[in-house]
């Protein structure tokens, strides 16, 4: 029987990042302090613009947006925030206020997508206890939504079908010595887009999921890799191809994603290629982190690329 020293032990538990939205001097400190005491990951900024910024690039477990934050609303900032793919309906919005919050304005905000308004001063254990349960709340649903192989709203691959599908496509490729490339697509707000329009970003995922169910390749692994991100896997395919392929599946999305002559969304791709297999094995698992790393750096370019391999970012 091993001994206490070699029984393997449990992976630690994942910190959960807390964004707090705040100009506040005292106020955004104050919360500051308990979360960080509480061991979660705060990240501090404090302007919108500054906000919508930090969540593309920290993809938090919960927010606080402060009623005084410049550059919007609670109301607004909550109805964006829910259009930003990193957040959608599933991240936890908390309004926070250093005065009274009339019942008019905490309704807009509720009704636009935050879960609870905040007025300081607050109690610190009970606020903690609610953190707990949505944070717990938001990574059980994680958890299941991935534990199947197909993806109910859009009827394609799941996480884990992408996974598993993938790791057989992989095997094609080294029995064939067969380039194979995953293409990862990702939305960011179309420009024209405006506060409150009626699409919602579910609608959008189901809309794009059905574009990639009638325009992917019957021989790929299309499946939806994340809340509003289409992952393809696509067995001999190089790079010339791969890109080909980001274009036209990129001009499939931005189209699904148009009504009544608006677009709500615009399209980023990011991919890799393994030409060889044999000569330069990679994981299917690594294979897709490194085409999400790629759109990921596509969301946050200002160059005009839409589409960016991956090691752009070098």
């Amino acid at each position: 029987m091993p001994t206490g020293a070699d029984m393997p032990r449990p992976p630690e538990p994942q910190l959960a990042t807390v964004l707090i939205a705040d100009a506040g001097q005292w106020s955004g400190k104050a919360l500051e302090s308990v979360l960080s005491d509480a061991l979660y990951q705060v990240a501090h900024v404090r302007t919108a613009a500054e906000l919508l910024a930090a969540v593309r690039r920290h993809t938090p477990d919960v927010i606080f947006v402060s009623t005084k934050l410049p550059g919007g609303t609670p109301a607004e900032l909550a109805d964006r925030l829910r259009a930003e793919p990193q957040c959608g309906p599933t991240v936890p919005i908390i309004v926070t206020s250093a005065e009274h919050m009339p019942r008019s304005a905490r309704m807009e905000a509720l009704e636009a997508g935050a879960w609870l308004t905040l007025t300081y001063p607050f109690d610190a254990e009970e606020l903690l206890a609610q953190l707990d349960c949505y944070v717990a709340a938001r990574r059980r649903f994680t958890e299941v939504t991935e534990e199947s192989f197909v993806d109910e709203a859009t009827e394609l691959y799941s996480r884990r079908g992408l996974q598993h599908r993938g790791q057989e496509l992989q095997a094609l490729a080294l029995r064939h010595r067969q380039p194979i490339a995953c293409v990862v697509f990702a939305p960011v707000p179309a420009p024209e887009a405006t506060n409150r329009d009626e699409a919602t970003l579910e609608e959008a995922v189901r809309l794009w999921g059905k574009a990639l169910r009638v325009a992917g390749r019957r021989s790929d692994a299309v499946g939806r890799y994340g809340p509003a991100k289409f992952a393809v896997i696509a067995p001999n395919t190089g790079t010339e191809a791969a890109t080909g392929m980001a274009r036209r599946l990129g001009a499939v999305l931005r189209s699904a994603g148009t009504q009544d002559g608006r677009r709500r969304y615009d399209i980023r791709a990011g991919y890799e290629v393994v030409e060889d297999p044999i000569a330069a094995p990679m994981e299917v698992n690594e294979l897709l982190e490194h085409a999400e790393r790629a759109v990921g750096e596509a969301q946050r370019s200002d160059s005009g690329d839409w589409i960016l391999p991956y090691g752009s970012e070098g």
